[in-house]
């Protein structure tokens, strides 16, 4: 995939609470200066907000206003990693745990957005740990965003500041997204690196490579086809109440194992549904991903 960052408009978002530093509106402050001096001319919006239902408002209405304007957004988030069960990786982002969003609940929210984008948008999560939002993508879905940039362990507000013009200042210079990268850990410590960015392609390659180098080897491939097995005859014994014949059983076992080995089937399924093919054909060409790409290490 493409290493240059395109975008026509920034939209910060800050879901804070009150009292504490306003790094959204101390953002805007450095990059609206920066965008408007670009060329072409980037705009830049900041937009506080209270509560889950006017964050999820306000990404609506960034839908609405693209569909008019047609300028790809890029979503910085300025706001907290929610931790449920391990305090090294988050399940969510907002304010507090009584006012926040899951994971799952975001990319229900963000799936429209980028589908409008044509699978465009940008998302910078400048939250502790924020590079965790990656577990928004699963390939069984739509692709909530094309990449996601963010810490990979806790941060402190200087350190998001710091990182964050140092990303729009080298983006708004010309230079690659992984040049930006570097230059956010440059701005905080470089070793260990704690900036990162992941793209919908790796995302989708690491997950479906991991799937076969596990489910697809023994003894797991037999497992999930004799799983599948007993669930067919079980339900065949559901349906009609009879128990099937040795004749019908060894259909049923044939069945199961040219549907479980079908990968290239279930492959082509699942890229189109993830990378949109269905809805934008040209993404065909910007993802040109194969199963051989998936399956090298197996």
């Amino acid at each position: 995939m493409d290493a240059k960052v395109y975008f026509g408009k920034v939209h910060i978002i800050e879901w804070l609470e009150p009292g504490e530093p306003k790094t959204g509106l101390d953002l805007f402050g450095e990059v609206q200066p920066m965008g408007l001096m670009s060329k072409p001319v980037v705009e830049s919006a900041y937009q506080p907000v209270t509560n889950r239902d006017e964050f999820l408002a306000y990404l609506r209405s960034i839908a609405a206003e693209f569909r008019i304007t047609k300028q790809l957004p890029l979503l910085q988030i300025e706001t907290h990693g929610i931790y449920l069960h391990d305090d090294k990786v988050p399940d969510g982002i907002g304010a507090s745990l009584d006012n926040a969003i899951l994971w799952p609940d975001l990319t229900q929210t963000l799936i429209p957005l980028n589908q409008l984008t044509g699978l465009r948008l940008l998302l910078m999560m400048a939250s502790c740990a924020g590079l965790w939002g990656i577990k928004m993508a699963q390939p069984v879905d739509r692709a909530p965003f094309l990449a996601i940039i963010g810490p990979n362990r806790a941060v402190s507000v200087r350190e998001v500041l710091a990182a964050s013009i140092a990303f729009y200042r080298t983006i708004f210079n010309g230079a690659s997204g992984d040049v930006a990268i570097k230059a956010m850990n440059a701005a905080v410590a470089p070793h260990p690196l704690t900036f990162g960015a992941y793209n919908a392609e790796r995302l989708f390659r690491d997950v479906v490579e991991a799937f076969f180098a596990t489910a697809c080897v023994e003894p797991a491939l037999s497992q999930r086809i004799t799983s599948l097995f007993t669930k067919l005859v079980a339900k065949r014994f559901n349906d009609t109440g009879q128990v099937p014949t040795r004749e019908e059983l060894e259909q049923l076992r044939a069945f199961t194992r040219q549907h479980i080995e079908a990968h290239e089937d279930w492959f082509d399924n699942l890229r189109e549904h993830f990378f949109f093919l269905d809805l934008v054909p040209e993404n065909a060409r910007r993802f040109p991903i194969t199963i051989e790409d998936c399956r090298r290490f197996v």
